[in-house]
């Protein structure tokens, strides 16, 4: 799942940064312990023990060991542009490398972010092949109703008193949310599976 909803340049430098993390002792252990943090979070996981379900909402909690992680493999390739700014007798080169590194890094996430707004939560890494790749997985390509506002001016333009509108399981009550506050017509029938 890491696989499926991570950027693989944030990904590559989180596997740097594990990498980095018995190389020199300037950082008091603080590397070991973001790699024994993050597999930690995903221990329950890893053993069949249970069930991953709901994406990666379940092991959230090593994202933040992952972010950190990710930023010592990010350092640890500027440290290693600005070295080879210092032998190449160009130091002035070490900031724009740097810069266009971070940039080359971001460009594909950004791209395929900004082709999804606002519906972020489709977000899948093109480590899957994108939001086409994970709709062939069978993945999750859209979560907790994020796209049902979208359709709100529609429904209330187009549907006749009466219509009916069918929610996937466990959100209707979202319908019902976006009614109570006028958002939705409230002549509508909101349909769900579970009895009343």
């Amino acid at each position: 799942m890491l696989w499926a909803v991570l950027p693989l340049t944030v990904l590559l430098l989180a596997f740097v940064g594990m990498a980095r993390a018995g190389k020199g002792r300037q950082d008091n252990g603080l590397a070991w312990l973001l790699v024994i943090s993050a597999f930690v979070s995903l221990s329950p996981f890893l053993f069949g023990k249970n069930l991953l379900y709901d994406n990666e909402r379940l092991f959230m909690p090593v994202f933040p060991f992952l972010a950190a992680l990710t930023g010592i493999g990010f350092g640890w390739a500027l440290t290693g542009l600005r070295k080879l700014a210092e032998r190449m007798k160009r130091p002035g080169l070490a900031l724009p490398a740097s810069i266009l590194l971070a940039a080359a890094l971001l460009a594909q996430q950004s791209v395929a972010m900004a082709g999804l707004y606002p519906h972020l939560l489709s977000y899948y890494s093109e480590g899957v092949g994108g939001l086409p790749g994970a709709t062939k997985l069978g993945l999750e390509t859209t979560y907790w109703c994020e796209t049902y506002a979208a359709a709100l001016p529609y429904i209330n333009t187009h549907a006749k008193t009466g219509d009916r509108i069918w929610a996937e399981p466990w959100s209707y009550d979202v319908l019902l949310y976006y009614e109570m506050h006028g958002q939705l017509r409230s002549d509508v029938l909101i349909l769900n599976d579970f009895p009343e």
